[in-house]
């Protein structure tokens, strides 16, 4: 466990070195906080079909939170976009909605981590920013139907996360964590293809 100090040290190690991105491309913030957090770099958020959930594995806290973290920041930054962009009123609400509840969900897993000294990623990783900016330069016509289809896709990725700590995390903090989400998380899925059924 980390004491409050090596804590802050740790922090501030994100935060230099994400600063150093714009000399130096090969550290982002979420790269930045598995050093901190002592993680091997080897699953981040969206590079592998089931995003590290290998229940023959040692579950790990931490990787975990920077796991959600940058899923919750992808989800608030997107949805911003979305809200703004998105010809379809209903797919507008359903983006409003993801930041709303993605951007409370991001607190309280800030708060937690906090509470257990684990660094968290203060920004997204190069890909998620990348995927971003595709979203940014899509046009009227494609942008909607694109947006609810990766919607659903990071929803169920993103669910296999949540029911994994909800049954393998020793920690009944983070387990209450996931399980209070899950519902939240599901609702998201269903309203995501519901909409997607009616286009």
């Amino acid at each position: 466990m980390k004491t409050p100090l090596a804590l802050l040290a740790t922090g501030l190690l994100v935060a230099a070195l994400y600063s150093c991105n714009n000399s130096n491309t090969s550290q982002d913030s979420v790269s930045a906080a598995r050093d901190a957090n002592e993680i091997e770099d080897t699953t981040t958020f969206r590079t592998v079909p089931d995003l590290g959930v290998d229940a023959g594995q040692t579950f790990d806290e931490a990787d975990f939170a920077i796991k959600a973290a940058e899923g919750g920041l992808f989800e608030v930054q997107l949805g911003k976009i979305a809200a703004s962009r998105a010809v379809d009123q209903e797919v507008k609400d359903f983006a409003n909605k993801m930041v709303q509840d993605h951007g409370r969900a991001n607190e309280e897993l800030a708060t937690l981590a906090k509470a257990k000294t684990i660094v968290l990623p203060t920004a997204l990783s190069r890909e998620n920013q990348k995927d971003l900016q595709e979203f940014n330069e899509k046009g009227a016509e494609e942008f909607d139907d694109d947006y609810i289809e990766r919607m659903i896709e990071d929803h169920e990725r993103t669910i296999k996360i949540f029911e994994h700590a909800s049954s393998q995390s020793k920690d009944s903090e983070f387990k209450e964590f996931a399980v209070k989400q899950l519902p939240i998380l599901k609702m998201h899925l269903d309203h995501a293809r519901k909409i997607d059924n009616k286009r």
